[in-house]
């Protein structure tokens, strides 16, 4: 079942129009609108919009309606210029998963101007991504892996799993498979995106930290992972799962936690993104060699030289410098490698030879299978749940952009990143502090993606930690 309005008006979401969704309005009896929107730590809010008549709905859906933006986005916008228009994209229409009669839309924001509110994190991302665009002719594409733990009470059972044991378990030694299921069901028809979701390595039997409001609490690790999207829209379905992932937990009474370290020694929650470049609609991540190319070494370079002021965007919170220095298949220098999860960028298997990897295993089957499309990713594995994600991938694409300009330079610069001994790398921030003095002294490579008063925000939101 898809919850999207594109889908079930049979049409592609980019070809949506005002009508269908009236359409769909009517013949389904919604009574009320969500405009649900991004605000500055891109998490979803929504303001309820009841629908008094069809009339209203037209007008709602053209015009959009004024919000306060200096309640939201009051680190970047004066009482005095407080107005801003939020306007549905009538593309990301969807059937509300936990109301009946109402329906979601993704709105983006308009200002006095009438032109996109160039601050606001859905617009940074959309601005950073097109820099690739117009200067490289390319599309950079993403997918998140978001992890998560499932709190909740103890309850003893005769299937108990060791501690640090969790990966791809089942049940009866999973208590919440169940809600880790509907939660990415859910996630997948919104967004259908979803490439698949499992259980994670960490179970903790009890939380031992007195400093935990969980102290004392059961905790299971998952993580929903999805499909590659153009990197604006890889940074909504993220923001969209954890909407999903906490409406769920807190149905059945859990709580839903992507802290970067609940407890010294099990597992901590990363959120790792994939990225691929696109040349006409095709991943040029190979060359025609199957090695990896230019762009990939490059990509892979920049990311390594920029990993160390990235780590104040997508490591905000003290906890996260405990899961970097874990050893726990986290990166704590800036070296890439084929397959090594304590890299901080991985090259994870691509079937290169066109995916017919069944005919391997059934060697009675007669059908072939050769998919048109290359899978080749790298994976920057440093980030975690504390990031402003829409900030850091705004970021990744400012170093990605620096990377593709210098192509040549940053190809041979892969080679210096790839060395094994680890003491001729660039460590990452042992801390907090650390990173936010890395990031200040970096500011100025990040000024054609973040304006003065968003790296203002960065800054202060990093020293109030």
């Amino acid at each position: 079942m898809k919850l999207t309005i594109a889908h079930k008006q049979n049409k592609q979401p980019q070809n949506m129009q005002r009508s269908d969704i009236l359409d769909y309005i009517q013949k389904n009896d919604i009574d009320t609108i969500y405009f649900q929107y991004i605000d500055l730590e891109g998490e979803i809010r929504e303001i309820l919009i009841p629908i008094n008549s069809n009339e209203y709905a037209h007008r709602i859906l053209a015009s959009g309606e004024r919000i306060d933006g200096s309640s939201i986005f009051n680190q970047i916008i004066p009482t005095g210029g407080s107005d801003l228009y939020i306007v549905p994209n009538y593309s990301t229409a969807y059937k509300n998963p936990f109301e009946e009669k109402s329906i979601n839309i993704i709105c983006n924001f308009i200002n006095k101007d009438e032109k996109r509110a160039e601050f606001t994190p859905n617009n940074v991302l959309i601005n950073a991504s097109n820099l690739i665009r117009e200067k490289n002719n390319l599309e950079l594409w993403a997918l998140g892996e978001l992890e998560f733990y499932l709190i909740g009470e103890y309850e003893k059972s005769p299937f108990e799993l060791e501690p640090q044991s969790g990966y791809h378990q089942t049940t009866p030694f999973l208590k919440y498979r169940s809600v880790a299921n509907e939660i990415a069901k859910v996630v997948s028809q919104i967004t259908g995106n979803v490439k698949y979701a499992h259980s994670e390595v960490g179970h903790i039997p009890k939380i031992e930290n007195k400093n935990s409001k969980w102290n004392g609490k059961y905790a299971e690790q998952y993580e929903v992972e999805f499909l590659p999207a153009p990197i604006e829209r890889a940074g909504l379905n993220v923001s969209i799962a954890k909407w999903v992932a906490r409406n769920i937990a807190d149905k059945y009474g859990l709580v839903f936690s992507i802290a970067p370290k609940l407890q010294s020694g099990h597992a901590g929650n990363g959120l790792h993104f994939h990225l691929e470049l696109l040349k006409n609609n095709n991943n040029i991540m190979r060359n025609e060699n199957g090695e990896l190319s230019d762009e990939s070494l490059a990509v892979i370079a920049v990311l390594c030289e920029y990993a160390s002021s990235l780590t104040a965007i997508g490591n905000r919170v003290e906890s996260s410098y405990e899961r970097l220095n874990s050893g726990q298949e986290t990166p704590s220098t800036a070296y890439w490698n084929e397959l090594d999860r304590n890299a901080l960028v991985r090259i994870p298997l691509a079937w290169q030879n066109g995916e017919d990897m069944a005919s391997i295993i059934n060697k009675n089957n007669m059908e072939s299978y050769h998919s048109p499309f290359k899978r080749q990713t790298v994976e920057l594995r440093s980030a975690d749940g504390s990031a402003n994600h829409f900030f850091l991938l705004a970021g990744i694409c400012q170093a990605i952009t620096v990377g593709l300009s210098s192509k040549k330079i940053y190809k041979e610069k892969a080679k210096q990143y790839s060395k094994p001994d680890h003491n001729l790398l660039d460590p990452l921030p042992k801390n907090l502090s650390e990173a936010v003095n890395l990031f200040k002294k970096n500011k100025n490579k990040y000024k054609d993606v973040f304006s003065e008063e968003i790296i203002r925000y960065i800054i202060n939101y990093l020293n109030k930690k």
